[in-house]
């Protein structure tokens, strides 16, 4: 979550000034804890994209997959060869088909904490859950 602040993808909106379609429509957040290989713990925020099927075509709310084997085999090949091979993470690459974000729970309150003067003043409870609506400035994945 700091990571979003800092980058300034995400400002605060006032929920009184939403309309219901946008509050509707605001697309909630999901929190993933994994651990690395290397042992390092790292937090993941995804928006929950299923939302969006309501009202748009599955076709463009939809990543194309890559087949398994355009990925196995290069990699069995270069490992044969004993090339170098890397793995990489792209931080927040992109969401698309929406301008809102529903933040809730522990999610809304660490932002607050991490910038109380910025996030605070929108922190609004929904059956006594911390919640946040934000409006997405710039591409996430």
């Amino acid at each position: 979550m700091k990571h979003l602040h800092d980058t300034s993808c995400l400002k605060p909106a006032d929920v009184n000034k939403l309309t219901d379609k946008q509050r509707r429509q605001a697309m909630k957040s999901l929190f993933f804890i994994t651990e690395k290989r290397e042992g390092r713990i790292k937090g993941r925020t995804v928006a929950d994209g299923s939302k969006q099927r309501l009202w748009i075509n599955k076709k463009e709310v939809s990543s194309p997959a890559v087949a398994v084997e355009s990925v196995t085999w290069p990699a069995i090949i270069d490992a044969k060869e004993q090339r170098e091979m890397a793995v990489v993470d792209i931080p927040n690459a992109f969401i698309h088909e929406t301008d809102m974000m529903k933040v809730k729970g522990s999610l809304a309150d660490v932002l607050v904490e991490i910038d109380p003067d910025t996030h605070g003043p929108y922190l609004t409870k929904e059956n006594g859950v911390s919640v946040l609506y934000l409006e997405i400035l710039k591409a996430l994945y």
